[in-house]
């Protein structure tokens, strides 16, 4: 799997002019490939570490990581603006930060167009469940039946979709004769929610409010999901955050947190905090589980779901290499490269073990 990855972020042809190697396996890239990369950026190849990723050893047993290789490799100016050291990480340990520099992915505002080439049909833009699915779309599909059962919801009932995103299960509920509410900060998903509602006949099941988490809500609701989304909420207002789920919940009714998760390093990593989300927070999910049980849950199951996330990302970067010349006309050419780099750095990260996704099950509990 390292192997594609050079090959996907290298394939345009800005990544073709500088060095050319997507036909190079992994294991035949030395160290001395590497200090010539990083030479054109003017930095000093001893203190390059994880530069996607984070912080790892200097000694580190891999001469080369796929992902700084990826990123050195796909078109990246010869001088790197806003490159700094960080030794936070310990005296044995830093990594190289890569600074935004004006090149920003400007990941939340990309139009639904774009989202529509590389997502399935119902536009889920999270981790997948693949129970012997053959493609995105019917795992995506049994994600959310996964969902409504681990919240055991009845038609006529009401759920929370707490960062609902482009409404795949909050489309997915309605459709099951639940009352859903989904909340977003986007003006663009909001809209996109809304007009798919009215044209699935669904608008009378279907409100979509655009709005803070923790911006008032009317009464309480028998079931809450938030899915990928407490990792945007930030490591010291996630309290609050659980706070609020647990006062909109009714007493006995279910939540269910999907949440990625970091257990080497906390935060979203370099690249994916300069260059697509600076608000990522990830931490251990033992750390999450505590949260949600400081709040006053009751946790009732965790199902890691790691090598689904790995296998959804693949498909996401098929969409998108099969749709480069329709995505071309809605992307920037830094985008394109940018959106290649986490795509393929996503994947590998999730299989490597170095990132996870969780499904957290807790209740309120009745008293």
């Amino acid at each position: 799997m390292a192997e594609a990855v050079i090959v996907e972020a290298v394939r345009s042809p800005i990544g073709k002019r500088n060095g050319g190697l997507s036909g190079v396996h992994a294991a035949d890239l030395s160290a001395q490939v590497l200090n010539g990369l990083v030479h054109k950026a003017g930095i000093d190849p001893a203190l390059v570490d994880d530069v996607i990723w984070g912080c790892v050893s200097q000694a580190g047993e891999q001469a080369i990581d796929i992902g700084r290789t990826a990123l050195l490799t796909a078109g990246w100016p010869e001088t790197v603006p806003g490159v700094t050291v960080d030794r936070q990480c310990g005296s044995s340990q830093q990594s190289i930060h890569f600074a935004a520099a004006g090149v920003i992915a400007g990941h939340y505002d990309v139009p639904s167009a774009f989202y529509q080439l590389i997502l399935d049909p119902s536009m889920a833009y999270s981790c997948a469940y693949w129970d012997g699915q053959r493609d995105l779309n019917g795992a995506q599909q049994a994600k959310l039946d996964l969902i409504m059962s681990k919240l055991a919801l009845e038609p006529g009932q009401a759920l929370l979709d707490m960062g609902c995103g482009w409404g795949s299960l909050t489309l997915h509920a309605a459709r099951a004769r639940v009352q859903v509410t989904g909340v977003t900060l986007s003006r663009e998903q909001g809209g996109y929610v809304r007009q798919r509602a009215r044209g699935l006949g669904l608008g009378d099941r279907a409100e979509v409010r655009i709005q803070d988490y923790r911006d008032p809500l009317d009464g309480q609701f028998d079931a809450i999901a938030s899915v990928e989304m407490g990792e945007h909420v930030g490591a010291a207002r996630y309290p609050a955050f659980c706070a609020a789920l647990y006062g909109r919940l009714r007493p006995g009714g279910r939540l269910l947190i999907q949440q990625m998760s970091r257990t080497t390093r906390r935060g979203g990593g370099p690249f994916i905090e300069s260059y697509i989300a600076p608000d990522m927070d990830m931490r251990p999910v033992g750390e999450t589980i505590r949260l949600i049980q400081d709040a006053g849950f009751e946790v009732l199951g965790v199902e890691a779901m790691r090598e689904h996330y790995a296998r959804t990302i693949r498909a996401w970067l098929e969409n998108f290499e099969a749709n480069l010349p329709a995505i071309t006309t809605i992307l920037t050419a830094e985008q394109v490269r940018v959106w290649r780099l986490y795509l393929a750095g996503g994947a590998l990260a999730f299989e490597q073990g170095r990132m996870g996704v969780d499904q957290i099950l807790a209740q309120r509990p009745e008293r």
